[in-house]
């Protein structure tokens, strides 16, 4: 078996340090990593906090090694934060998130390189109002 697309959806109370252990040891357990071509990480979270700097810096590092010992061509990560109606403790700035993720994914960024950060707050009738949307 050789994999060339990976897709990694991790939709529950995750954080950015627990994506990056649960995916190195995915990785790690390819027969053949070097031969990944894309890999696509998709990280929900419902916690009224945003990852901090050196969580993408970690993350950054590892999936550099990756792509540098191998074909890996092409990283989508979309980190979406969902904060009850009632979560106007989340500090909206979208401006400080955007430098955080250029800062702590640098190394990976460029062609081939798409990262977003969004941040949805629940509203009455189940729908959601999107308050952050960062994209490097």
């Amino acid at each position: 078996m050789r994999p060339l697309t990976l897709t990694v959806p991790m939709q529950f109370e995750a954080s950015v340090p627990q994506l990056h252990k649960w995916l190195k040891g995915c990785i790690n357990n390819l027969p053949f990593p070097e031969l990944l071509e894309r890999l696509e990480i998709t990280l929900e979270h419902w916690q009224e906090e945003y990852p901090e700097l050196i969580e993408y810096e970690t993350l950054s590092r590892f999936l550099a090694e990756l792509r540098d010992r191998g074909a890996l061509r092409h990283i989508s990560i979309a980190i979406s934060i969902t904060t009850p109606e009632a979560g106007e403790g989340v500090d909206i700035d979208e401006e400080r998130e955007t430098n955080k993720l250029k800062d702590g994914l640098a190394a990976i960024l460029g062609p081939g390189a798409d990262v977003r950060l969004s941040v949805l707050r629940f509203k009455p009738q189940e729908t959601y109002e999107l308050v952050v949307d960062c994209r490097v």
